[in-house]
């Protein structure tokens, strides 16, 4: 199922508690992104890309604070 996006567990969240029931039920879906339209892939492909940098840069960051701090122990 290459052509298949499967949320994973956690990946949908609702403060509405009129929606948790939907929500609920949406465990496990899975989205054929061959149907889905190629302008609603880019805008995901977007959203993907800014996560990724996003995540790049907190890592690099706490990598940065890590040897700050490993280096004022060494001091």
């Amino acid at each position: 199922m290459t052509n298949t996006i499967v949320l994973l567990e956690g990946a949908l969240v609702t403060t509405n508690e009129a929606d948790r029931p939907m929500v609920s039920a949406l465990r496990g879906l899975g989205i054929n992104i061959n149907a889905l339209p190629r302008e609603t892939l880019y805008v995901l492909q977007d959203g993907i890309t800014i996560e990724l940098q996003a995540r790049e840069s907190r890592a690099v960051q706490v990598l940065s604070e890590q040897k700050i701090n490993i280096e004022h122990l060494s001091l």
